[in-house]
């Protein structure tokens, strides 16, 4: 920092250089203030020395511009809460934290945004800085697909089920058993594909459709 450095007994209060048991020590709650000028880099590991008892007070770390430890922030898009463990207003450097996303009825956790990215849940963030994660919530549609009652056959759903998050890509496969053919869809078929066998669609609403 300079040449000039001065000694950690130059730097006690009045009532720690004259304590008539230790003079010269430190007190309990005592704090050690000292201007850096000009921080070279955005951060340093500094040493506190006492130069009389040649002795180390302390070893820490000076970074420029953080003047209150590390906080997570954690916001959420759609419909659902995050857990945060320990749920902290700030943390120690280097803490883990545990989050969980419970999505509410209707809708499914999608993935993690921000300082914190894939679909694993809970999942686990470490706070070396401020971190902000995004919580990803999807809502959930029905697709109901129904053969004719004046056909036979079957119809398949790749992938199977009939809920889906918001966004999910869904092909229709029918199938006439003997003697009968697939014709056509009807119902909530997207523009120009009511002939389309398999049929592919996003479903980014409730759904239903008949072969």
């Amino acid at each position: 920092i300079n040449n000039e450095l001065p000694t950690a007994g130059d730097l006690l209060d009045n009532i720690a250089k004259q304590d008539t048991i230790s003079p010269n020590c430190w007190n309990i709650g005592e704090s050690l203030e000292y201007t850096v000028d000009n921080l070279a880099g955005k951060q340093v590991t500094v040493s506190v020395i006492d130069k009389k008892s040649n002795s180390i007070i302390m070893v820490g770390t000076l970074q420029e511009g953080v003047s209150s430890p590390p906080a997570l922030t954690v916001n959420v898009i759609g419909s659902g809460s995050v857990i945060k463990d320990p749920d902290l207003p700030s943390y120690s450097y280097g803490t883990d934290v545990t989050l969980t996303a419970t999505a509410e009825s209707g809708w499914i956790f999608d993935h993690w945004e921000g300082d914190l990215t894939g679909n694993t849940n809970p999942a686990s963030i470490t706070i070396d800085s401020t971190k902000t994660v995004t919580a990803v919530f999807l809502e959930l549609f029905t697709l109901d697909v129904d053969v004719s009652p004046e056909g036979q056959g079957i119809v398949i759903l790749s992938p199977s089920g009939g809920t889906y998050a918001d966004g999910t890509s869904v092909e229709l496969t029918a199938d006439g058993i003997p003697g009968w053919t697939f014709d056509h869809w009807s119902g909530d078929v997207p523009t120009d594909s009511e002939y389309d066998n398999p049929l592919t669609f996003t479903l980014d609403a409730d759904k239903s459709l008949i072969a």
